[in-house]
């Protein structure tokens, strides 16, 4: 059986998708995968911010595909996914996630946030921008955009000291030893879901479903459910200035839920972490959500 995968043509999403080949290819030895390169609203526009270009700015033309039957999976950053779902199309439960925090890439490596001297930082996300702010009063951030690379070489120009990115697209593209300096995730609450591949398909396929099962992960599966709960209790875009991640023990059946949500022209950013069983964590989780939209008015 054949079964085409469609993607950006960049190199983080090529390497993502690959390694999703890979996995089903060696669970599925009757299956092979052939990867189509589809470009995307978000990879032509390169010029204004993501939060103003739109939502589903990297995902609405692969998703056409999807549906038009042109491929049978496409493979995403599920942190670029919006809150609620295509009709006609579900996520498959994902494979094991990466790294979940963001990091700091400069010209030095430091080993505390007050070794940051002024000076800008660059970043394309809200979330961050909101974040690195409030933690580092000395530190002014400017938007970027382009891919790992291009945003990368931004260091050292107009003043940037340095990029605030993704740790799992970091490691994904190989560029680990370029890290300076790795945020906790009570200092910048990662995206929903950052680290975990979104792997999307069309509905009632079984076919694909049981493929794919064979390489699903129970531990990030879990986690995608909670913070996709919240997610859509917010109502809001991927590139809304909110966080949120969970933190999940299987063995323990608990979870640590950190959580951050701001208002740009309010300059209001809040925060939240709670420790609660798992079997409550996606209740608490849309608890949380709505006490934010409730502080700040939305």
């Amino acid at each position: 059986m054949k079964i085409k995968i469609g993607t950006r043509g960049s190199k983080l999403a090529l390497t993502q998708t690959n390694m999703v080949k890979n996995m089903i290819e060696e669970a599925n030895p009757n299956v092979s995968c052939e990867i189509v390169v589809i470009k995307t609203k978000g990879d032509v526009d390169l010029k204004n911010p993501i939060h103003k270009v739109g939502k589903g700015v990297f995902v609405k033309e692969i998703e056409d595909s999807l549906l038009r039957g042109d491929i049978d999976l496409a493979v995403h950053s599920m942190k670029d996914m919006p809150s609620d779902e295509t009709e006609g199309l579900m996520f498959f439960d994902p494979p094991k996630a990466e790294d979940a925090r963001d990091v700091l890439i400069s010209s030095r490596k430091i080993e505390k946030l007050s070794e940051l001297c002024s000076g800008i930082v660059g970043t394309g996300s809200l979330r961050r921008k909101l974040q690195i702010e409030t933690i580092c009063p000395n530190i002014s951030t400017t938007s970027i955009r382009g891919n790992i690379e291009t945003r990368m070489s931004k260091v050292g120009e107009e003043g940037i000291i340095g990029v605030v990115l993704a740790y799992a697209g970091i490691l994904r593209g190989g560029y680990g030893d370029k890290v300076s300096y790795v945020f906790d995730k009570s200092e910048i609450v990662p995206s929903p879901c950052q680290g975990i591949l979104a792997i999307q398909g069309r509905k009632n396929d079984e076919e694909i479903l049981e493929i794919i099962s064979k390489i699903r992960d129970e531990e990030t599966t879990v986690r995608m459910n909670i913070e996709r709960a919240f997610q859509r209790e917010l109502n809001a875009g991927c590139h809304s200035p909110m966080g949120f991640n969970a933190e999940v023990d299987l063995k323990s059946g608990e979870a640590i839920l950190r959580a951050c949500f701001g208002d740009e022209s309010k300059n209001i950013l809040l925060k939240k972490s709670v420790c609660v069983k798992i079997s409550e964590a996606e209740e608490a989780a849309k608890n949380i959500a709505r006490e934010f939209k409730d502080a700040i008015g939305k």
